[in-house]
């Protein structure tokens, strides 16, 4: 592993946030790479039909799985649409929500590597 993909994703960080368990660890990082996909297709859905409150809740829920997986770039973009959401600011969102797709595509080979063991 490069020292660039030891930034993206701390492996140390999350297990000292799943005290250790690396079982649990697999299984953390196992439904983040499920609940993504529905999560950000909320979002989508969210931004096409402008509607704060779903792009609130779905960034927020993204952001929570994200601060559990110690991935702070990524936490930073979804607080970030998550504040859009909960102002109603929709002209950013299409660009922020792309910021947020692009800092997880970053992480999904590290997180499919933990989630294997």
């Amino acid at each position: 592993m490069d020292d660039k993909m030891e930034r993206i994703v701390d492996r140390d960080a999350i297990l000292e946030l799943v005290g250790g368990d690396s079982d649990l660890l697999k299984e953390v990082v196992a439904l983040f790479l499920t609940d993504c996909p529905r999560l950000f297709d909320d979002i989508r859905g969210s931004i096409s039909d402008q509607n704060s409150e779903v792009l609130q809740r779905s960034a927020h829920s993204v952001k929570g799985a994200l601060q559990i997986l110690a991935a702070e770039s990524a936490i930073e973009k979804a607080i970030v649409l998550e504040l859009i959401g909960k102002n109603s600011e929709f002209s950013k969102a299409e660009a922020a929500f792309k910021e947020l797709e692009r800092e997880v595509e970053r992480l999904l080979p590290e997180l499919n590597q933990l989630a294997i063991g």
